[in-house]
This record gives structure tokens, sequence and C-alpha cells, in this order.
């Protein structure tokens, strides 16, 4: 690189100085401008190749206090409620401008999420503190974090226990409780257990569950609420302190639609919080089950687990190959368990796809399966090798940017810890339109092959399961959680997903069906031409109604890239209807739904503080826990504290030359000096 810049400068000033025979210069002057013109046009030859200077720069980084407020319901509905609706904001400014003065400060408030900046209203309905320390582990990773203040009542209904995140936090968590954690007389309704979706016709189980604290020796007494109209009622007797007891009622479904219920306990005289005294949910009674056919190779332990999705909500037919007699059922979803297997006739199984044609189909893949017939069945997954192939244990591991279905960030993580499948050591063809949900991770290795997949073709959907042995990730759910709910999430969405049929609507609305009290509700849409291609040329409007008071909303939806989107807000509680219309063209299309919005919170149900939890976070931390009469003298201990100091580090940094002031001073130096001469010396 350098030597054609030193021959550029000796030609370019030769060829001025010494084949310019005008010149009348002294030969010391030719050697001196030659000079000057050489190291002019050499430098100038060598900055257009972009040289870059590398140097060794200090940073030094000021300290960060991060204060983080839980913004949820619980902190303003106890004993201290009207200090934290008036009074208790102006306490916490001036808390931040104080740490503002020391250090650079950034505040969060977190709840149902995590928000930077975030306003203190305590309307959120629920609590995640464990949300809250991921999040700031992965924003500030490797920054200057001199602490984390956390102002909480310790109340968490939402993800994973935050004991579990504390011990990998890196920051110390000075941890200020709130809240109150005197138990006082109180009746709640702590969890209702009930099937979302009911058939018809049919008599349907409620368990209500309920709490008595500090009740001892109370009759109490359950109702349970159809439409505002009373269909059961029992009474318990509190036998202890702090006492659990359930109630069963049961419920005939006599016409379908979305009803409603509310389970009630009747509060004693001495009660004074009475939001968590009642529930209300929602049932959706339908006229007719969907089909479902699995068919197995073989019993296997996968079928039991996955006929515990299927019991309460579809008509299950399960059967074994080689017993197996077709029928004339219309399946809605075939699954396939371990087939097309290994030494029987594979024949019936492309007969029955056949006769089936709307029928999505779901394959379990595992040591029994043919893979080379597998490969022949469909083209959304081909298997590279079709011999008999060694087994592996695939761990699970979820798919960030999966968007066929959504679950809660907590669920994938638990899904993390779920045992291995038993899958084929083989190497796998992916299409680009295929969608992984969760990919293998072998021996610590996360690949991209799959383990829950799906692919679609014009006429049906398609879903993988490249192991056997999910069973085992209901019996781990069971013992990691205490419920299989990850399980049945997982699980049933992947179900859910392959029986909804392809939309053919050209005007499509995405919402969901129930919310919280407080809880924005976002809409989305999409609009197609004639083509089935996305446009969103026209304005789409959108009217919603409350069932109940009659009240009605219309909004007007925003266009993103191709696609529409609104914010609706938050809702009363109650039952609502929506519509949206569109006029594309000569044509007017239509879509219309319902969903409700509950009054029951999850941050009713459990009022007193836990400072126990704060306490624990802050020792695993190596912070400190303290009261909110504490706080005034926390920013000066943050002061005090020699740990919480400037850090200095060293990084490389590369300069470009062009951008050294000093060259263009010695180009236009040079420049200068050599004009100067030429003048001097009467030549141009």
């Amino acid at each position: 690189m350098v030597i054609p810049v030193i021959i550029t400068g000796i030609v370019y000033a030769a060829i001025l100085y010494y084949k310019n025979s005008q010149l009348q210069l002294s030969s010391f002057l030719k050697w001196t401008l030659f000079a000057f013109r050489f190291t002019l046009v050499s430098l100038i030859a060598f900055l257009l190749l972009s040289p870059h200077l590398m140097q060794t720069k200090r940073v030094v980084e000021q300290p960060v206090i991060i204060i983080a407020q839980d913004n949820s319901a619980s902190v303003a509905l106890s004993k201290d409620s009207i200090f934290f609706q008036n009074d208790y904001t102006s306490v916490l400014q001036r808390f931040k401008d104080e740490v503002a003065e020391e250090f650079r400060m950034d505040f969060y408030t977190f709840g149902q999420q995590v928000n930077k900046s975030g306003t203190v209203d305590f309307n959120d309905q629920r609590t995640d503190i464990s949300d809250l320390l991921q999040t700031l582990s992965n924003t500030y990773y490797n920054r200057n974090v001199g602490a984390v203040v956390l102002l909480s009542d310790g109340i968490t209904n939402t993800g994973i226990q935050p004991e579990l995140v504390a011990t990998e936090f890196p920051f110390p968590v000075y941890a200020v409780a709130l809240g109150d954690t005197t138990s006082y007389p109180d009746l709640s309704i702590s969890d209702v257990r009930y099937n979302q979706m009911i058939f018809n016709q049919t008599d349907f189980p409620i368990e209500v569950s309920f709490k008595g604290v500090n009740a001892y020796g109370s009759q109490v007494k359950i109702e349970l609420y159809l439409e505002d109209q009373l269909i059961g009622s029992e009474f318990k007797k509190i036998e202890t302190s702090n006492y659990t007891g359930t109630c069963r009622f049961i419920v005939s479904a006599s016409e379908s639609g979305k009803k409603r219920l509310i389970s009630k306990i009747v509060p004693l005289e001495a009660e004074s919080q009475l939001l968590n005294n009642s529930r209300t949910f929602y049932v959706d009674i339908v006229n007719e089950k969907q089909k479902v056919l699995l068919l197995s190779l073989a019993p296997h332990p996968d079928l039991g687990a996955f006929q515990s999705i299927f019991e309460d909500y579809f008509d299950v037919k399960t059967a074994y190959v080689r017993t197996y007699i077709p029928d004339d059922n219309d399946y809605s979803l075939i699954i396939l368990h371990q087939l097309p297997g290994k030494g029987i006739d594979n024949q019936f199984i492309q007969k029955l796809l056949q006769t089936q044609p709307n029928a999505s189909v779901l394959v379990v893949i595992g040591p029994q399966t043919d893979l080379q017939i597998f490969n022949s069945l469909q083209s959304g997954l081909q298997f590279a090798g079709t011999s008999d192939q060694p087994m592996i244990e695939a761990y699970p591991v979820p798919v960030k940017d999966f968007a066929l279905f959504s679950a809660e960030s907590y669920i994938w993580d638990r899904l993390k810890g779920f045992p291995a499948l038993t899958a084929p050591l083989v190497e796998m063809r992916i299409p680009i339109s295929f969608q992984s949900a969760i990919v293998q991770k072998v021996k610590s290795v996360e690949t991209y092959f799959p383990l829950i997949g799906f692919s679609e073709t014009p006429s049906r959907r398609w879903g993988f399961v490249t192991g056997t042995g999910v069973w085992k990730w209901r019996l781990a759910d069971f013992q990691m959680n205490g419920n299989q709910d990850s399980f049945r999430e997982i699980i049933g969405k992947t179900i859910q997903y392959l029986l909804v049929k392809k939309d053919q609507r050209r005007l499509r609305l995405h919402v969901g069906t129930e919310f919280m009290l407080n809880e924005p509700i976002h809409f989305r849409a999409e609009l197609y031409n004639q083509s089935m291609e996305k446009v969103n040329y026209a304005d789409l409007k959108l009217e919603v109604k409350h069932m109940d008071s009659g009240s009605e909303y219309s909004f007007l939806f925003s266009r993103t890239e191709n696609e529409y989107e609104l914010n609706a807000g938050r809702f009363p509680v109650g039952r609502y209807i929506y519509s949206s219309e569109v006029v594309y063209g000569n044509e007017r299309l239509q879509a219309k739904g319902e969903f409700v919005v509950l009054e029951s919170s999850l941050e009713s149900r459990q009022l007193i503080a836990n400072h126990d939890l704060l306490y624990r976070i802050s020792e695993v931390t190596g912070g400190k826990f303290l009261y909110l009469n504490d706080l005034k003298q926390l920013p000066e201990n943050l002061k005090a504290n020699a740990a919480i100091t400037s850090t200095a580090s060293f990084t490389k940094v590369y300069d470009s030359f062009i951008s050294i002031p000093l060259i263009l001073i010695l180009l236009l130096l040079l420049l200068t000096l050599e004009w100067f001469i030429r003048k001097y010396n009467g030549t141009y």
C-alpha cells in the first residue's frame, strides 16, 4: 500500500520539476520544491486510501443509580392508601431530585411491564419483579451501576420467583419496603377453576377456592351468580386463623354464547377490604365439539399427555394402527404418533389424508418413524438421512421471534427447564417458509433444527414434534411449578394454531378476548385486496359498544407499513362488542367480535406486603433492606458508599487520518511554502 503511494509522489514531482524545462530554478530550489510536492502528493494519495489510526482512549463512566418504583394497584390498596394516592409522589420526587444531584439517575416503573420514566399512578393490575430484574440486567450489562433502589410492597403475582433471578443479578439492590404486613380480618376469593369453553346442553363444574384470614370460627357464605342470577350457594366454617377452603358448583349450559359468572363470598362485618370478595369470569358455550383423531403406532405415555389437553374441549378418538378401522367422521386434526412407522404398510395413511382434505396434521417423530415415507408424505420438513439413525436427547429452546402464536414470557422461561425429548440424530432440510417455535439443544449446543415447528400448504396446516417424550414435560411442569399450566399453554396453543382454518377474510381484526381492569387494549387489523395482497390505503374505523351500559366508542386506526394498529386505551369493567368497517373501492368490508374487561384483579387477591421477599433480594445481591422512613437518609448513604464510584476503562478507537487537524495543517503549509518559493523566484 505504501509503495504505490511513494511512486505516485515521485512520478508527479519529477514530471513537474525535472521534465519541465521552462523552470529556471537552481538545483537546490528544484530539490526543495520536489520534496514539497512529493510529500504533498504522497500524503493526498495516502489519504485517498482511507487509512485509520488506532488509539487507546481512557473512558470514565460515572455511576448510575436506578430507581425502580412498584406501580401496581396493591401498593395503593394498603392501609396507607390515602398517603400513596395523595402524598407519596412528592416524597418520591424529592428522593429522585436528591439522588440526581450526586449521581446519574435513571427512573423506572414496573408492574404489568417495565417502563423507563413511567408515570406513577398505581394502576397496574399485575406485578412481575423478576421481569424488572431481567430487564435491568440486560439493559445495563457491563455498565457502571452503583445501586438499584427498589421501592415495592414485595407482592408478586406474575413471572418466576424473583429470588431465582436475584442470585444472578449483577447490581446491589436497596429494597425500600412499602405497604402493610399487618394481617386484618379478611375473606377473599383466591381462585376459580373452570373450563373456558363449554359445550351446550352439558353440565360443567366450577370450583371456587376462598381464604379466611383472622376469621376463626366464622360461618361464611359463598355464592355463584350467572348473569346476575343466583344459581348456587354454600356455607363453610372458618376452622383456623389462616383457612383455605373450596366449594364445588355444577352449572348447566342451557344456551350458547359468552356468559358472565360471578363468585362471591359474603364479607364479615369487621372486614374493611372488599375488593377481593368477588371474582368475575366468563365462559364460552359452543354448540359442537371439534373431532380429533389420535393415531399411534403403539401405546405410549405421550398419548395420555395429549389426551389431557383434549379431554374437555374436543371429541377425541384414540386408535392404534394395527386395529384402526376407518370411519366417516370429518376430523379437524389428525395426530400421527411415530407414523408412518417402520415394518408396517403405511399406504393407509396417504388414503386417510386424501379422505380428510381439510384436516390439519400433527406428526410426532420417534424411534419407530419411517423417515423415508415421512419425507414422501409432505414437503414441509425433510430428513437428509432416512436409514436407521441413532437417537439423541434434544432439550427445548424457545425461538425469540416466533410469531404464529404468543405466550407469556415466563411460560417460555419455564420451558427451558423442561427435560429433553428423544429425537433422531439426523440432518434436517428446512424450507424458508417453515416456522420453528422451539429448537433443539444437543449437549449444550443450540441448533437450528426444530423441536416443534409448523408449515402450511394450500390445503392444510402441518405441525411437527421431532421427538417423543412430551409426557415428561407434563410431569416436570407439575414438579417445578405445582401445576401443568405451562405444558398446557405450549401444547394447547400448538393444537389451537393447527385447528384454526386458513383465513380467507379480506378484513381481519386481531385483539385479545379477556383483559384485566386498567389494561390497555390494542387492536391490529389487516386489509387484503382481491389478490390477497395487504393494503392500507382506505380509512379503517372501529366502533366499540359496552353491552351493559350501552356506551359507544368510536376510533380510527393508524396506518403502519402495510397494516393498521390502534391503542384503544383502557375500558370500564364489562362485556363489549366491536365492529370495524372499511370501504375499499366499490366494496364495503366488515369484521366483528367481542371482548371482556374483568373486574377481578390479581392485585386485590393478596394485600399483605411481603417484606421477607424484599429482604432476601437485598441480601442475595449485596444491597440493604430499608423502610420508607429511611428513604431520607438513603441519598447520603449512597454518597458515602466507597463502592459507588466512577470507573475507568481503556478502549481501542480507530480514527480516520483525514480527520486529524495536523494533517490538514501540514498539507496547507506545504502548498503555501511551495507557492511562495515559486512566486518569489518568478515562476508560477
